[in-house]
């Protein structure tokens, strides 16, 4: 398995079997909380449809535009920042 970039190896013995268990509970009852919250808020998931759109977008073009990657990804930032509110619609 390949290592990821800023990983380190896993720590095997860091937790107690414990707190392995409550800390698997923690991540389960956060996504659950998280999930429940974005259902909660249409507005959240127009959002992100609108910033990917975007961002693919702008990356398809910024070769075209002469646009370095990092530029692309703050001007999508920027760009999506920018927009009025009343442009958002869930």
């Amino acid at each position: 398995m390949s290592r990821r970039e800023g990983l380190g190896e896993p720590d095997r013995g860091a937790l107690s079997s414990e707190q392995e268990e409550k800390l698997r509970q923690f991540k389960i009852k956060t996504r659950i909380d998280n999930e429940k919250y974005l259902r909660s808020h249409p507005e959240i998931d127009k959002l992100m449809s609108d910033f990917l759109r975007f961002a693919t977008m702008s990356l398809y073009f910024s070769p075209l535009l002469g646009i370095q990657g990092e530029c692309v990804v703050y001007s999508v930032c920027v760009g999506l920042c920018e927009r009025e509110r009343r442009s958002i619609k869930a």
